[in-house]
């Protein structure tokens, strides 16, 4: 969902259209890819969802029927672009899908070697890097729009906003020693400085006439996120109810980016 979103609203503002095709293939293969990884995951991570895990178990038979209708719709998205951009998503498509499984399967056969620091921040940087380039980049590969400085821009900022969600998203259920190692660096200070820093990128863009006055709406996500962030981290009181207000402040400042282009 939130994949689809950012995607559509990246498009929207360097276009002034919603290529919907786009968009929507970039939140089937976002969620088929997270489907299939939390299946692979599931035996590692359910200790951490003891409370859950019946609604966990039937949510996963509806996954397989789920990752099947993913399946079906990216290829027939991919079957109706051109003919070199085929072979190229249906390569990625595969690449993605072998990564997503080998390496679950890798984590879980060494579940007793604990992750690092550092391990860990790698890991949050590619995964924000990967998902950010796909968001914004592959809507304008496919509809053939033309790329120039401006998308560049909007990388930057989907970048730094995506980053502490990636974060916060795994840290939630990581090992309590690993958690712990994490809040005691500056990590928690470099995610708030990357909120307030996507806030200053829209607001430099629209002195300078990058963009219009109009996408002043984007400062909506990057000012409740670091509020959001303060308080998601606060005693360390990291739960899944709390980041995901901070996914919604995300959305809703895309959301409301879409709906004023269309409008206006």
């Amino acid at each position: 969902m939130m994949a689809m979103v950012l995607s559509a609203a990246s498009h929207i503002v360097l276009s002034g259209w919603l290529h919907w095709q786009s968009s929507l293939l970039v939140g089937l293969s976002t969620f088929l890819t997270y489907s299939v990884d939390n299946l692979f995951d599931w035996q590692k991570d359910r200790q951490h969802y003891q409370a859950e895990q019946g609604a966990i178990r039937r949510y996963h038979k509806l996954s397989y029927f789920l990752v099947a209708v993913c399946v079906v719709g990216i290829v027939l998205l991919i079957l109706q672009s051109q003919a070199a951009l085929k072979l190229a998503l249906l390569t990625l498509a595969t690449l993605v899908v072998f990564a997503t499984a080998r390496f679950s399967a890798y984590r879980s056969l060494n579940h007793n070697k604990p992750e690092t620091v550092r391990g860990f921040i790698t890991n949050r940087l590619f995964i924000t890097s990967i998902w950010t380039f796909v968001c914004v980049f592959l809507p304008l590969w496919y509809s053939q729009t033309q790329l120039d400085l401006r998308a560049w821009h909007i990388f930057g900022y989907f970048w730094l906003l995506i980053f502490p969600f990636a974060v916060l998203w795994k840290l939630e259920k990581s090992e309590a020693g690993l958690r712990q190692a994490l809040l005691a660096t500056r990590l928690e200070l470099v995610m708030q400085a990357f909120c307030l820093s996507a806030g200053l990128l829209v607001l430099i863009d629209t002195l300078l006439g990058i963009f219009p006055a109009l996408t002043l709406v984007h400062l909506i996500p990057p000012a409740t996120s670091f509020l959001l962030l303060r308080w998601i981290l606060q005693g360390q009181r990291i739960s899944r109810q709390r980041i995901s207000l901070y996914l919604g402040a995300m959305l809703a400042g895309s959301l409301a980016s879409i709906f004023l282009h269309l409008v206006f």
